[in-house]
């Protein structure tokens, strides 16, 4: 039997070990939440517990209405369902605003990277300490949705004429006047699952009505939709048996 040259089997290690390699790189780009081909977008990732409601529903409200401003957005839940389907009150929510939910599909955080996002914001906490723990999220670019739209309502607009870096800058001023401040509370917005019908019409106004703020607050109210539907803010107060 004929043996190879050392040199010869010294080149297919390497060949097998570059193959490893790049294998691996395909394996962490799949998992990163946040495209890399596309530095020119406003990098938004929502979190929600299972993302099968509150965070699916934000982000397609959120396609909806940034058809002409450069965002990639995209949600992510804490917990892994494997690809569960989104509820059924979400789907039925969704429709009533124009919008399909069914072909969306459950991902998790646990394993993400988040390190490029723009912005992460979450409807609990709880999202907010995951996706900073769990997918290494910038804690300066980390906010509950709540806190950050009533952050951004009490900055003064600037108007750059690069929406990109406007949201940027936005985005920073926001956890600038956080900081100020950091004992200020804010609401959580509850989750469904398991909940009645009013509660999951109730918390899909929510979303809409504060993923609308929030591109306005970020982009200007110049910039994003200015004949959308306008709701009233919503106010959580629950009641012995958990319902608002």
């Amino acid at each position: 039997m004929r043996r190879r040259a050392p040199s010869q089997q010294f080149e297919q290690t390497l060949l097998g070990i570059g193959d490893q390699l790049d294998e691996l790189q395909a394996r962490i780009q799949a998992t990163s939440a946040v495209p890399e081909d596309e530095p020119a977008l406003f990098q938004l990732v929502v979190v929600c517990t299972g993302n099968r409601f509150r965070s699916p529903l934000a982000a397609a409200v959120v396609e909806q209405l940034v058809t002409e401003l450069p965002v990639h957005v995209s949600s992510l839940g804490t917990l892994d369902l494997h690809g569960a389907p989104p509820l059924r009150a979400a789907v039925k929510q969704a429709g009533r605003m124009g919008l399909d939910l069914s072909a969306h599909r459950a991902r998790t955080l646990v394993g993400a990277d988040l390190r490029a996002a723009d912005l992460i914001v979450g409807f609990e906490r709880a999202h907010i300490g995951a996706a900073v723990l769990e997918a290494e999220a910038p804690r300066e670019r980390s906010f509950l949705l709540t806190e950050l739209v009533e952050l951004l309502e009490e900055l003064p607009p600037v108007f750059d004429a690069d929406p990109l870096q406007r949201a940027r800058n936005a985005v920073a001023r926001a956890d600038a006047l956080r900081r100020e401040n950091p004992a200020a509370w804010y609401e959580e917005i509850p989750d469904p699952l398991g909940g009645s019908s009013r509660l999951a019409r109730d918390v899909a106004n929510e979303v809409q009505r504060l993923s609308l703020a929030l591109l306005r607050g970020i982009f200007g109210s110049d910039a994003v939709a200015p004949t959308a539907r306008r709701l009233p803010r919503r106010r959580w107060f629950f009641g012995p048996n958990g319902e608002p």
